[in-house]
């Protein structure tokens, strides 16, 4: 029996090794469209910081699926899959064919506008390489959830200028009452981050450089912008 999972997320390696304890004989096979071994996702804004190396992100070594007898096909997507003869293109018009299918695809950051240089979401390990090569100076954050506040307290200790903006009128609106998120504003603007609530993006300047942000308050200048609006799922 052969397995292809399509995904190389939390969801799909623990469904390979779950799978490999339950089945040592089994062939299972991966689709990932990143280039790397399993990750961390919520240790990325410590990464773009500065507070852990880069090999501190990961989770697994290329050994570990070795180990395991897991086949990964790394830098690939999946583009087509059929069904009824139990088969999945990849978008290297690699065609691979499975007894059992298992989709754990995962999520996807929401980002608006056209892709001018120095736009960025950190979702993948490939957004904060991203980040960490542009360099620029002036940042803002789009969105005030935890992967905002996180992002914001990043680029500040990489020697940016941080401005973050938050549609709803505070900080973590999904996490903390009005009282508690006051509190947390006062952290954040103490140590030199500005933070505008009650306001939302309407546009975005430059062409082909971000240039700045411009609210249904204020024109904001920025080299950097954050998308941190939250996920959707990755169909």
């Amino acid at each position: 029996m052969k397995v292809l999972i399509i995904g190389n997320g939390i969801a799909g390696f623990s469904a390979a090794s779950t799978l490999r304890r339950l089945n040592g004989r089994c062939e299972i096979e991966i689709i990932s469209a990143e280039a790397n071994p399993l990750y961390s996702p919520c240790v990325l804004p410590d990464y773009v910081s500065g507070d852990i190396p880069r090999e501190r992100v990961f989770v697994k070594s290329l050994i570990d699926y070795e180990r395991l007898s897991l086949k990964v096909l790394f830098n690939q997507q999946a583009k087509e899959i059929d069904p009824p003869k139990k088969r999945v293109l990849t978008d290297q018009n690699k065609r691979i064919v499975y007894d059992k299918l298992v989709l754990a695809t995962g999520s996807q950051a929401i980002r608006f506008g056209s892709p001018q240089g120095g736009i960025f979401t950190l979702k993948t390990l490939r957004d904060a390489d991203a980040i960490l090569k542009h360099r620029g100076k002036k940042a803002v954050v789009i969105g005030a959830g935890p992967i905002g506040i996180e992002v914001a307290m990043a680029l500040l200790s990489r020697g940016y200028k941080v401005s973050v903006i938050e549609m709803m009128d505070h900080v973590l609106p999904l996490g903390l009452d009005a009282k508690g998120a006051r509190k947390v504003e006062a952290v954040l603007e103490e140590r030199g981050i500005e933070i505008f609530t009650g306001e939302r993006s309407e546009k975005i300047l430059g062409e082909e450089q971000v240039q700045g942000v411009v609210t249904n308050r204020r024109e904001i200048e920025c080299d950097t912008l954050i998308w941190a609006v939250g996920m959707r799922p990755k169909v």
